[in-house]
């Protein structure tokens, strides 16, 4: 397992199998949304993640809520991905850091295989974070599981 710092406020354990990707693998990812981020993957599970974060003004820290950016992300992503047979499958809370996520789970096809992805967005103090995951349909209860390990995981670094 290996312990990593995402943007010096917050971090997560990457389990066995996992590494933090570097920037050629990073550029290789088809990402919704600029702004930074970490990326890291476990090949042999068929599971991709990333954690991008982006610092929101006193208004839209008072007023956007987490299910409000998971909402508006869910659209962009749709809207991206309708070529690859996007399929929402729900929308989802859990706790991370202490504070309630507001996220959503979806299918779509890539490379002539069923991918799910899942996307949790949280407003932690000023900043807005969005957990993503990819992997394969096929290993999505063992993928999951494991996803939640990480999520799990996350704390903060103070």
């Amino acid at each position: 397992m290996e312990r990593i710092e995402l943007d010096g406020r917050i971090g997560l354990t990457l389990p066995d199998g996992f590494h933090v990707m570097q920037e050629d693998e990073k550029r290789k990812l088809r990402l919704v949304a600029e702004g930074e981020y970490a990326a890291f993957a476990d090949p042999a599970r068929h599971i991709t993640a990333t954690v991008g974060w982006r610092d929101i003004g006193l208004v839209s820290a008072l007023l956007v809520s987490s299910s409000d950016a998971a909402q508006s992300a869910q659209k962009q992503i749709a809207a991206a991905m309708r070529e690859y047979r996007y399929e929402l499958s729900g929308f989802l809370q859990r706790d991370i850091l202490g504070g309630k996520a507001g996220g959503f789970r979806y299918t779509y096809e890539a490379g002539g295989s069923g991918m799910s992805g899942e996307t949790f967005a949280l407003k932690y103090g000023k900043r807005m974070y969005y957990f993503n995951v990819y992997y394969r349909t096929v290993l999505a209860s063992e993928s999951r599981k494991t996803w939640e390990e990480i999520l799990d995981s996350v704390s903060d670094l103070k």
